[in-house]
Order: structure tokens, then C-alpha cells, then sequence
């Protein structure tokens, strides 16, 4: 039984069933936000970026938002597979008391950013020659600017209760504001009317537009004031673009692919829209994307037979030792992920594994 599941939207189905995927077929790669959850795939996003998607012949993008923007951080970097890898260590490493604070988990974060994206390798995301990395983050508005702990509180509570109407209901919540590589914009084409700004990435802002993008209301607080960005409150991409979902803002392209490196087999679009079982993105909105994500059969074998997640630092209070093994052990199985994606690929097999998007 294989370890991946290949799940492809229509386009990008009819392309792979006839010519496999290589390299060159990628425009662009997508990354979610998740927590812990990313853990699960570091195998798997480690060989594409290491040893798959290389040597290529025109620069692809990379978009992602909270975890998934800074393990994309990582492998825009000229070491991708080492920066990844202590990307991963110092995430397992965060250890918390019963009684931390926001800006507990704030010093937290800021470790774990100096200890695989320090200055050299920031000036090499901006000078990658082949990857345009850019982040998702959301500029918030009214009482979800504010980081008064009631009043943020009542913010989302007031949010989730709107969100009940559907995504629409929000906009006038937050903006998306998308940080991109200097040399090139994203390919947008917003079909989700979420005003959406572009700001260019450089070295005085990288480390914060990856903050903000990690920002997780009420357990971080916000970014204000990103240098170069519209003044205000920046938080985490992941709350209207929890799974970025390629067809509510992203040109779609059919002569490409887009490659999605997921932890589960569906993408879910906003962080509200997890409580509604059937909020997932649809075939059309992922007409071009490839979904590749660990079999069920795989997420059974591993530590407590799910995938981890941020509740883990909960679960294990004052058990650190407990749940780093376990996520060392999500991290050592993961490697079989990257060795069957690298092997469907290369062997033409993915042609007959790829499933269409229900």
C-alpha cells in the first residue's frame, strides 16, 4: 500500500494520467498553515525542494502562510534540506509552562526564526535564482487590530459568528496583503473579493512579514507596522487563508501544475471554516493543483496513529520528553514520504496512482 495519496483537480489530472510530472511541469508551490501538523510532511517537502525540484529552467513560486511560509522560507534557501531539517529541530525543541504568555510563545518564535533563517540566508530567499518565495498574511481591522486580550477575544467570537454566513461575511474584518519576492508578483487574480495588496519582500522586513504570517491571534500578537506595508496590524495568513486554496486568488494556469504538499487529503480555506465539515476547497477551485498527502494507512502508524498538532504542547504538559519523541519519530517516518513521491515521479508510476479531486 503506498504511503502518499496523489490527488489531482481536473487539469492537472488529465496532464499527469497522460505525461507523469516532472520539474518543469511546477508553476508554483503551496504551503498551509497547520502548527505541528507540518511535521508529518518534512520528509516529503524536504526531497522536492532537496533533490526533486532543481536545476530548473524558469522560477516557481512558492506561497504559503504561517508554518507553511516559513518551511517555504527554508527551502528557498541555497540549503534547503539543512535549513528545513533545523527548521524541524528548533520547532520540537519549544517547550512552554502551564502559565505562558503570548509573548512567551513571541521568544519562542523568534528562536526558532534566528535558528534556521539567520542573515545570510535571508539575503539568499531574496537572491534565489530559480524560487520566488512570498508570504500570506492578513491586515486586520477594527477590534481585531487590537491585542487587549477581551477585546480580541470578543473580536473572534464575533468573527466565527459571521463567518456562519459563509467567507463573504468577513471582509470587512481583514485584508489579505501578500509579502513577494522583489523580482516578481504574485500571479493574482482574486476571485474571493478580499481586498488583496502586494508588498515587496527585502531585507528590512523579511523577519517580520514571516512573523506576522505565524501570528496566530490570541497566541502571538500581532506585527504592527511591517516596514514598506500599509500601517496597521498584521497577523497570521492562515485566518483567511488557513489551506490557501489556489482559486479564490491565484491565476490559474492549466499548461502548469501547482504542487501541494499537504498534511491531509482536503484543504479547508479559512481558520473559521475548520468547524464546518463541509467547507473544502472544490475540483474547480484546484483545477491545476496536485495534492500529495500521507495515505491513511501511513498517519496510522505513527506516534498515537495521528498527526500532531499543537495541542500536543496541551496533552504533554510537563511530559516534554514524551511528545519530542514522538515528533522525532514523525520526523524520522517522514522520509519514507519523500522517497515514494521521489519514486512515483521518476518511475512514471504517478500516472496510474493519481486520483481526480472529489
Amino acid at each position: 500500500m503506498s504511503e502518499l495519496l496523489f490527488l489531482a483537480g481536473p487539469s492537472a489530472y488529465r496532464r499527469i494520467k497522460q505525461e507523469g510530472l516532472s520539474p518543469t511541469d511546477i508553476s508554483a508551490v503551496f504551503g498551509a498553515s497547520g502548527a505541528a501538523k507540518w511535521l508529518a510532511i518534512h520528509g516529503l517537502d524536504k526531497a522536492i525542494f532537496q533533490h526533486w525540484l532543481t536545476d530548473l529552467e524558469q522560477p516557481v513560486h512558492l506561497f504559503g502562510t504561517s508554518i507553511g511560509a516559513w518551511k517555504l522560507a527554508a527551502a528557498a534557501t541555497n540549503n534547503p534540506g539543512e535549513a528545513m531539517d533545523q527548521l524541524a529541530q528548533a520547532y520540537i525543541e519549544q517547550t512552554y509552562g502551564p502559565k505562558s504568555t503570548r509573548h512567551d510563545v513571541a521568544r519562542q518564535c523568534t528562536r526558532i526564526l534566528e535558528a534556521f533563517l539567520p542573515q545570510h540566508r535571508r539575503q539568499e530567499i531574496l537572491a534565489n535564482p530559480s524560487l520566488r518565495f512570498h508570504c500570506g498574511t492578513v491586515r486586520s481591522k477594527g477590534l481585531l487590530s487590537l491585542d487587549l486580550s477581551p477585546t480580541l477575544m470578543l473580536a473572534m467570537a464575533k468573527a466565527a459568528v459571521k463567518n456562519i454566513g459563509g467567507r463573504q461575511a468577513l471582509h470587512n474584518v481583514m485584508d489579505r496583503v501578500i509579502f513577494h519576492d522583489p523580482r516578481s508578483r504574485c500571479p493574482l487574480d482574486v476571485q474571493d473579493g478580499y481586498r488583496t495588496r502586494q508588498v515587496p519582500l527585502g531585507m528590512e522586513n523579511l523577519s517580520q512579514a514571516l512573523t506576522a504570517s505565524g501570528s496566530i491571534p490570541y497566541v502571538l500578537p500581532g506585527v504592527r507596522n511591517i516596514k514598506s506595508a500599509p500601517r496597521g496590524t498584521y497577523r497570521d495568513g492562515g485566518v483567511l487563508d488557513y489551506h490557501p486554496i489556489p482559486g479564490n486568488f491565484w491565476r490559474q494556469d492549466d499548461s502548469k501544475i501547482i504542487l501541494y504538499p499537504h498534511f491531509y487529503s482536503h484543504l479547508v480555506p479559512g481558520w473559521f471554516d475548520k468547524f464546518f465539515k463541509s467547507r473544502k476547497a472544490t475540483p474547480k477551485q484546484l483545477d491545476n493543483v496536485l495534492l500529495v498527502s500521507p495515505s491513511p494507512a501511513f498517519v496510522n502508524r505513527m506516534p498515537e496513529r495521528r498527526i500532531p498538532d499543537r495541542k500536543d504542547f496541551d496533552r504533554f504538559q510537563g511530559d516534554d520528553a514524551t511528545r519530542m519523541r514522538n515528533w522525532n519519530k514523525v520526523i524520522q517516518n517522514g522520509h519514507q514520504l519523500g522517497d515514494a513521491f521521489l519514486e512515483a515521479c521518476t518511475s512514471g508510476r504517478i500516472k496510474t496512482m493519481v486520483r481526480p479531486i472529489r
